[in-house]
């Protein structure tokens, strides 16, 4: 940010022939605000303005793994296995046909009857004998030989995302496209859970305290609104330090100061970092602070780049972005990236 553009904004606040401002850089990323005539002059105020993406912890749409236990052959029938989640429900295909919706916790007895009575192609493969629980796996075995496809289950669970804020100020939370109130950083969950609810018209989700993280909210999916959700965007306003450094008297201009905290809206927990080579051109336009994480609790701390910038390295979101191109010079320190329920 420039102090023209600045000085452009204060003075366009001004009453015309009113006082104007002048702005200079200060070297510590701040700026002197000079009154261009003698007099006191009220206390300006600023904040800083960060969006970031949140975590997806618990993706509400998973493709459950179906493993080939044994192998069909011409003389000894086929024997699937899968597990359900621990909520929500799935359904199962085979072949051109799709399976009701079967509860997370539904018996052995339960899946074989909708196999059996509901999906046409695994009557016509003769149909199938399971055993098992929920909890444990199910394991459906095939009453003809052969070997067989794989069946695929899709799951439709209760998402889960993670709010992270900086715990100053005030935030917004973007709920596809209906923006919340703004709330304060110390809001409380009933407070954020109301907010959420009210973008959706009616209540939607749980809202739990992150155990790793004071300043961040578990945000949980109801079970009358299961599957791929909406992914949240928060928008976060901390105040910056503003301070008279000479009070304005009749013979005296005045002039204040206003700091920027050079701030990074990313998480370490969000994002990671890969080479696309020409993404920089110039190694001097990457700024480290943009690069260099800070600790946000005690699990989720950060990583840096190291004594200096590397071009062509920027800071990706999500590891589908990062897998390609990935460059091990940007150092990890003692930090943990989430990708869904997975730890990378």
């Amino acid at each position: 940010l420039d102090p023209l553009t600045v000085q452009n904004a204060i003075n366009g606040l001004l009453v015309p022939g009113a006082d104007a401002m002048i702005v200079v850089r200060n070297p510590s990323a701040s700026f002197l605000i000079t009154n261009t005539v003698n007099g006191d002059i009220e206390q300006f105020t600023a904040e800083e303005q960060l969006s970031r993406d949140v975590i997806e912890v618990i993706s509400g749409q998973q493709d459950l793994l179906v493993k080939a236990s044994i192998e069909g052959t011409l003389v000894s029938p086929e024997s699937q296995t899968f597990t359900p989640k621990n909520n929500g429900t799935y359904v199962i295909t085979f072949g051109a046909d799709v399976s009701g919706p079967l509860a997370f916790n539904a018996t052995n007895v339960d899946v074989q009857n909708e196999l059996n009575n509901n999906v046409a192609s695994i009557g016509l493969a003769g149909g199938v004998v399971v055993t098992g629980d929920a909890v444990n796996g199910f394991t459906v075995k095939f009453n003809l030989t052969g070997d067989r496809e794989l069946m695929a289950i899709e799951a439709e669970l209760s998402e889960v995302q993670r709010l992270d804020t900086l715990g100053v100020g005030e935030f917004v939370i973007d709920v596809g496209g209906v923006v919340t109130p703004r709330l304060a950083a110390n809001a409380s969950l009933l407070d954020v859970q109301n907010a959420i609810d009210t973008a959706f018209g009616g209540p939607t989700v749980t809202v739990a305290a992150d155990p790793d993280d004071a300043t961040a909210y578990i945000v949980t999916f109801d079970i009358n609104n299961q599957g791929e959700q909406v992914e949240f965007l928060v928008t976060e306003f901390a105040p910056l330090a503003a301070a008279t450094t000479i009070q304005g008297t009749a013979a005296n201009p005045e002039v204040q100061t206003l700091n920027f905290v050079p701030r990074s809206a990313f998480a370490a927990a969000q994002y990671t970092a890969a080479n696309l080579v020409g993404a920089m051109v110039d190694p001097n336009e990457i700024i480290s602070a943009v690069f260099k994480f800070t600790p946000v609790g005690p699990v989720h701390v950060g990583f840096q780049l190291g004594d200096k910038p590397i071009d062509g390295l920027i800071v990706a979101k999500a590891l589908d972005q990062a897998t390609l191109n990935f460059t091990p010079e940007a150092s990890l320190i003692g930090g943990v990236f989430f990708d869904n329920d997975n730890k990378i």
